[in-house]
């Protein structure tokens, strides 16, 4: 199956059938958590998913006139496109531009990079469940490109665009 996630809705094709799934989804609920009074626009930077359980994990940009552009990282119920937490991030912060789900689903990785750029600059581990901090990395040099979890989850790998590669053990 493939899925999208669109600032609206969540669209999934499953194979074998004629038409795709389309769910309606909505931002209200960060709306709320960071009222303005005014319509916002929500844009996804980065997602991803926990299809078993049916969780999405998204990098949302919202736009706003009278607050500046607040960021989110936030965990979405595809069940009822209920919003079950968001970790908010003021103006001037980095971005989330990269996502990365352990293999047990159990841990969500965070790539940071600035807001012009697409590559990161520091990596945060958060408890998929609740998104309370577990870790936090320091990429230093070189820039992060990319990260994926060992198979066994007990390891994060950073790829850069330079080529090296930044290996962090995440053990308890």
């Amino acid at each position: 199956s493939v899925w999208l996630i669109s600032p609206n809705s969540l669209y999934g094709w499953r194979r074998g059938d004629p038409k795709p799934y389309v769910q309606q989804s909505s931002t209200s609920g960060l709306r709320e958590l960071y009222v303005t009074g005014e319509d916002q626009q929500a844009n996804t930077l980065v997602s991803a998913g926990d299809l078993k359980n049916s969780l999405s994990y998204s990098s949302l940009s919202l736009s706003s006139r009278m607050r500046g552009d607040p960021h989110y990282v936030t965990c979405w119920n595809l069940k009822d496109s209920t919003l079950k937490w968001a970790l908010p991030f003021d103006y001037g912060q980095p971005l989330a531009r990269q996502l990365e789900l352990s293999p047990d689903v159990r841990l969500l990785a965070i790539g940071w990079g600035g807001r012009s750029s697409l590559e990161s600059q520091q990596v945060t581990i958060v408890d998929a469940s609740n998104g309370n901090a577990q870790h936090k990395f320091d990429a230093g040099a070189p820039i992060i490109s990319c990260l994926v979890f060992s198979p066994d989850g007990q390891r994060l790998f950073a790829g850069s665009a330079a080529g090296d590669i930044t290996v962090w053990d995440i053990t308890p």
